[in-house]
């Protein structure tokens, strides 16, 4: 299970209100993921960092945020190092995209940055899957499942 969290108030701009899995209980649902996708701006990760941390998750971690923290000037992987210490593995999911587009399902590329290679291949897998499952003609040849 993946557990996804994104901020209520992006969804709601987005208009796909409900489609983050992590619930009111959100210690619940990063204890039960076997990868937490954090996709909110930089300027409330901290927090969610602090909420994951207090549920003692040993899932991996990755980010589509980009940006600093403007009270610390900290970037994402300084926030995480310094709210988990060394684990969980965490992984980068960078562009050139847009959220906008992601959200909307359009064409895109990304790529994950990670310096643990299961985590990474743990990422990349669920990426792949998921733009396979909403058009298998994106996962490219020699993988039609």
């Amino acid at each position: 299970m993946t557990c996804n969290l994104i901020r209520d108030d992006l969804l709601d701009l987005l208009g796909t209100k409900g489609r983050g899995d992590a619930g009111a209980d959100l210690r619940e649902a990063v204890t039960a993921a076997e990868l937490l996708v954090l996709a909110m701006p930089s300027t409330g990760m901290r927090e969610v960092l602090r909420q994951i941390k207090s549920s003692a998750t040993a899932a991996p971690l990755v980010w589509l945020c980009k940006g600093f923290e403007p009270e610390s000037v900290k970037l994402p992987h300084q926030m995480a190092q310094e709210e988990l210490g060394a684990t969980p593995a965490r992984a980068v999911l960078s562009g050139p995209s847009f959220a906008l587009e992601v959200a909307r399902e359009q064409p895109t590329a990304v790529l994950v940055a990670c310096a643990n290679d299961d985590a990474r291949a743990l990422v990349a897998r669920e990426v792949a899957e998921e733009l396979h499952r909403r058009d298998p003609a994106l996962s490219g040849p020699g993988h039609e499942g």
